[in-house]
This record gives structure tokens, sequence and C-alpha cells, in this order.
């Protein structure tokens, strides 16, 4: 399994988080600010769909956003898929970014 591969194995669920980054005005990158955020899932492998939830962490600030991952078995085993999460802010028509793809492997 390759570092950011998150492994799903048959016939169980996973909870899993990341860590929604931003570069300050100095450089430095650290979590940003979610508050008022809205995240979503985007670009998932149509064997996801439907099985996966994002939510952001009870306190935004954090800048984490947890995914839960319920298994089906109509999933490919073996297979690697991918989807991507979202975050926008309704008060804020300029911000709309997605993440890099996350890979999930089915085993």
């Amino acid at each position: 399994m390759a570092d950011d591969e998150i492994e799903l194995n048959k016939g169980s669920d996973k909870k899993f988080s990341i860590e929604w980054e931003e570069e300050d005005e100095a450089g430095n990158i650290g979590p940003m600010n979610l508050t008022g955020g809205i995240v979503s899932i985007f670009d998932a492998h149509t064997a996801l769909d439907g099985h996966l939830t994002a939510t952001l962490d009870p306190d935004p600030t954090t800048g984490l956003i947890h995914f839960r991952l319920n298994w089906n078995a109509a999933m490919p085993k073996g297979r690697v898929m991918s989807f991507r999460a979202k975050v926008t802010f309704p008060d804020d028509d300029n911000f709309d970014e997605t993440s890099l793809p996350i890979w999930v492997l089915v085993k």
C-alpha cells in the first residue's frame, strides 16, 4: 500500500480525516479555518458514490475534515478508486477549492 492510499477491508467500514491547509501571508502553511464552510464529495468513483460522507470537525478552526466510507459488496476488490473533497463558503463566491485525489484500495 502506498502512503497516500486508504485501505478498505472487505466487510468493514472506515473512518479517516484530512487536514485542509492554507498558506498565510508569511508563507507558513497551517490548518485553514473552515468556520462557515461546507464540505462535499467531488469526482468520486461510481463504486464509492453514495457510500462516502464528509463532515467538518466540530471545531472548524482545526481544518479537519472527517470521512466515513461504508463497505458495499459491489465495490471491486483489489481496485484502487479515488474521490476528492470540495470546500466552499456560501458567503465567498470566489472560494471553491477541491483536494487532490484521495485514493481508496479495496481489499
